[in-house]
């Protein structure tokens, strides 16, 4: 008899079944989309470090290296806050799996450019500072539609983990 109490007991507060957070990768769409995050994730990471240390190490002494790479927030929150409202516009607009591969490719040829200008001995705080702009407005004009996305490659049952497994 105190079995089947404690079988009662723990069926009153059973929780649900662990969820398959592999579900959405059943989705080819999906998996892709993952990688790209998780491919766009490292690149804008390694590019903005690689720009702070470019700035600090381009400037003769300490404080002209703070006064650069505080130019260089400042740089950032200017285009971040016009950009976050347009990115939102543009998701509306337009085909958001176009509007990703666009952004993306102006993004590409950005960190291109960046690159070339580096290799040559071409490159001045100023293409620093204007790189790091524009891809920060490509990053905040493709969040949107990237984010909306998801709804649109994995199976509704899915759609809680997918969105978890984007979060994360």
């Amino acid at each position: 008899e105190g079995m089947g109490v404690v079988a009662s007991t723990f069926q009153k507060f059973a929780v649900a079944p662990m969820p398959n957070f592999s579900a959405p990768f059943k989705s080819r769409d999906f998996t892709l989309l993952y990688l790209t995050n998780l491919f766009e994730f490292f690149a804008s990471t390694l590019s903005k470090l690689s720009a702070l240390q470019w700035l600090y190490e381009s400037a003769a002494d300490g404080k002209a290296g703070g006064r650069a790479l505080g130019a260089l927030g400042a740089v950032t929150l200017v285009s971040q806050i016009p950009s976050i409202a347009l990115g939102g516009v543009l998701a509306d607009t337009f085909t958001r799996t176009k509007l990703v591969a666009r952004v993306q490719t102006v993004a590409c040829a950005v960190a291109i450019l960046r690159w070339i200008l580096c290799a040559t001995g071409a490159l001045q705080p100023i293409w620093i500072y204007l790189s790091v702009g524009m891809l920060e407005i490509t990053s905040r004009l493709e969040s949107s539609a990237r984010s909306s996305i998801i709804a649109s490659v994995v199976e509704k049952d899915a759609l809680p983990n997918a969105v978890t497994i984007v979060q994360i």
